[in-house]
């Protein structure tokens, strides 16, 4: 049994060689949660809105930079598909983790980056950083004021970090019904799914055929995203 991310679904592009298939090598059993992303923004930036940050941003061609943990990280992804999407060249600077990227963000060192909503809430409602959109298809709880990337204009940019459970390939449908049974299981319990409201996620618990589908989705996407972004993993 494993855990897949966001990255499951993008390293088959990012990696000219990987050891494994993402699709034959692996059985879907339960996509747990999703986690929407907000683009935060520093706010000595001329921009107070999504279409006024791409107005910018096409304005100032590679003059704008944003921050992730990293090449191929949710952050990362989430940023590349904003530039596919709006057709705007921001520059990438990767950091050795989520947490120095919002730090020097926070002290004006980058222009932007996407970050899971419970690590940008805290800067947002300190007035430390601006919050122009949610990447999910709704808006978050947590900022509630802040609209998604849809509603202020962009189509194709919604996305979420995700934490599925994947098995084995050949792994008999009885095991992979009965791990699914006890993931969704605890994943309804109140305690567990407040404690992941808390963390800015959302319960899915998704049948294993409803997590093959989804896998299948964000191999399609970010095949687009890193053929058009020309990016690769160092």
């Amino acid at each position: 049994m494993m855990s897949a991310n966001i990255a499951h679904g993008a390293n088959p592009y990012l990696h000219k060689k990987l050891p494994y298939d993402t699709v034959k090598d692996f059985a879907p059993v339960t996509l747990m949660v999703v986690i929407p992303m907000v683009l935060i923004v520093h706010p000595s930036v001329a921009a107070r809105s999504v279409p006024e940050f791409i107005a910018l941003a096409k304005a100032k061609p590679g003059q704008l930079t944003y921050g992730t943990a990293g090449t191929g990280s949710a952050n990362h992804l989430a940023m590349e598909l904003f530039k596919v999407s709006t057709g705007t060249n921001i520059i990438h600077i990767p950091y050795k983790g989520g947490g120095p990227a919002v730090v020097d963000l926070v002290a004006g060192q980058i222009t932007a980056m996407f970050s899971t909503v419970a690590m940008a809430a805290p800067y947002v409602k300190g007035g430390k950083l601006l919050a122009f959109g949610i990447s999910s298809t709704k808006r978050s709880a947590a900022l509630p004021d802040v609209p998604t990337v849809a509603e202020a204009g962009i189509s194709g940019a919604e996305l979420h970090e995700w934490q599925g459970i994947v098995v084995v390939a050949g792994t008999p449908k009885a095991v992979i019904d009965s791990l699914h049974r006890e993931i969704a299981g605890v994943l309804g319990l109140a305690d567990a799914r407040e404690r992941i409201a808390g963390l800015g996620a959302d319960v899915v618990a998704s049948t294993p055929a409803q997590f093959a589908e989804h896998i299948r989705k964000e191999l399609a996407v970010w095949g687009k995203v890193v053929k058009q972004s020309g990016i690769r993993a160092n």
